[in-house]
């Protein structure tokens, strides 16, 4: 081959991965754009459904509106598991801290304990799992009287109102007559959430842990003061030290003799 045919050809080559690489980083450009639009719409969609959600959840004797999960997520939830569904709905205990579940997690858990589909659940700690108010919603409107749970831990979920709305609506409509500890630290609850929570019947909760929330010292004196909820948890209350990052500590335990306590 000619040497002028040879820098021929590998210029032409050169040429053509020069075009290539601008190709794909337009490509690469445009797929980050497609998926910052897909998580602007899912964020929008989020809030849509949490504000009809809230507006469900103020009329405390309507019925649940919204699909209770799906099939897809259920499966992606025990595959992340390392689960089958079966073992998933025979489970009384289930541990999924920290697994990054989010709304799809929890669209996936509310399938499975739909219908009463997880009958012998006892506990449920889904700590630090991003589930946010949609997903804690999600999960509310799927428990029923039939679901023995007694232990369920939502910490660090960025829980509000609307998640605790969505919690105390199960429990005026019967989900829940077993629970007996109830953890809600670390979240964004305020005083009107606490008072939600307040309300709706608790027969045996013994432990209620609201604690690093932005419930203040009025809103934790409206939660225990009798006048306010169906089933106090008990005796008087005791305001200890606010909670890291400024949010006032507050958790309550109920048990003959005892009172209920703040912790910092």
């Amino acid at each position: 081959m000619e040497p002028s045919t040879a820098q021929a050809e590998l210029a032409d080559a050169k040429e053509r991965q020069a075009q290539a690489d601008i190709a794909i980083s337009a490509a690469r450009t445009l797929l980050q754009e497609a998926e910052q639009a897909k998580q602007a719409a899912q964020s929008r969609r989020s809030d849509a459904e949490t504000k009809v959600r809230s507006a469900h959840y103020a009329t405390v004797d309507c019925v649940a509106s919204a699909p209770l999960g799906k099939a897809e997520a259920a499966a992606a939830l025990c595959a992340s598991l390392s689960l089958s569904m079966e073992a998933v709905r025979e489970a009384d205990s289930l541990k999924a801290d920290r697994r990054s579940l989010g709304v799809d997690g929890a669209e996936g858990l509310a399938y499975l304990l739909a219908g009463s589909s997880m009958p012998r659940l006892e506990v449920l700690t889904l700590s630090c799992n991003a589930l946010g108010d949609l997903g804690v919603a999600t999960l509310a409107d799927a428990l029923s009287l039939a679901i023995p749970l007694r232990h369920l831990d939502l910490a660090s979920n960025s829980v509000g109102a609307v998640g605790t709305a969505a919690l105390a609506h199960a429990m005026n409509r019967g989900a829940l007559p077993k629970l007996t500890g109830l953890v809600l630290k670390n979240n964004d609850i305020n005083d009107q959430g606490a008072l939600a929570l307040a309300k709706a019947p608790h027969e045996r909760l013994e432990w209620l842990s609201l604690s690093r929330n932005q419930i203040s010292e009025e809103g934790a004196l409206a939660l225990a003061a009798p006048q306010h909820a169906q089933s106090p948890l008990a005796g008087p209350l005791l305001l200890g030290a606010p909670g890291g990052s400024g949010r006032p500590a507050f958790e309550g335990h109920r048990a003959p003799g005892h009172c209920l306590g703040c912790s910092s």
